[in-house]
């Protein structure tokens, strides 16, 4: 569970730059904005708003809840800092994935190539045999045509010769 005192989007707006800014240790434990800050607490992850009154700020920062931004704060970087490791994390994890997804692919198309050269070499292997029985068989099939036409021509002058 998180919670908004421990995230590092949880921004302050400084009175004199307008620009937004980390929170700090105090504001965190107390809910109390200084001086040089105007406006409320804000979460720069857009999930919550805080209430002006200190004791209910350091109520909703204290509470646990879920949340999908959620970054733990790192002291000394801004809101907009931790956004930017949010970014980086999420599109190391994206490349992680598409790494992993694109070794995933090329083993599958290993194992099909594998597997359609051993079809091939099965195939070659028939093909050869065939290649090799086809002569024998036709010698075979000429010698026992020739074989029977010897004896037919045998036979057929045996009883064609003249008496």
């Amino acid at each position: 569970m998180a919670m908004c005192a421990k995230c590092g989007l949880l921004g302050l707006r400084n009175e004199t730059t307008g620009e937004i800014a980390e929170v700090d240790e105090r504001t965190r434990a107390t809910g109390e904005v200084g001086r040089n800050r105007i406006g409320p607490i804000l979460c720069c992850g857009n999930e919550t708003s805080f209430p002006q009154n200190a004791a209910q700020t350091k109520a909703e920062l204290d509470k646990e809840k879920t949340c999908e931004r959620f970054f733990h704060w790192r002291a000394g970087f801004s809101p907009k800092e931790h956004a930017q490791m949010i970014d980086f994390q999420s599109a190391r994890d994206a490349q992680r994935e598409r790494e992993e997804s694109d070794r995933r692919w090329r083993e599958e198309d290993e194992k099909r190539n594998r597997e359609w050269r051993q079809e091939d070499l099965r195939l070659l292997h028939a093909d050869m045999k065939i290649k090799a029985i086809v002569p024998i068989f036709a010698a075979m099939v000429g010698g026992f045509i020739g074989a029977v036409g010897g004896v037919a021509g045998v036979l057929l002058g045996f009883y064609l010769k003249p008496k």
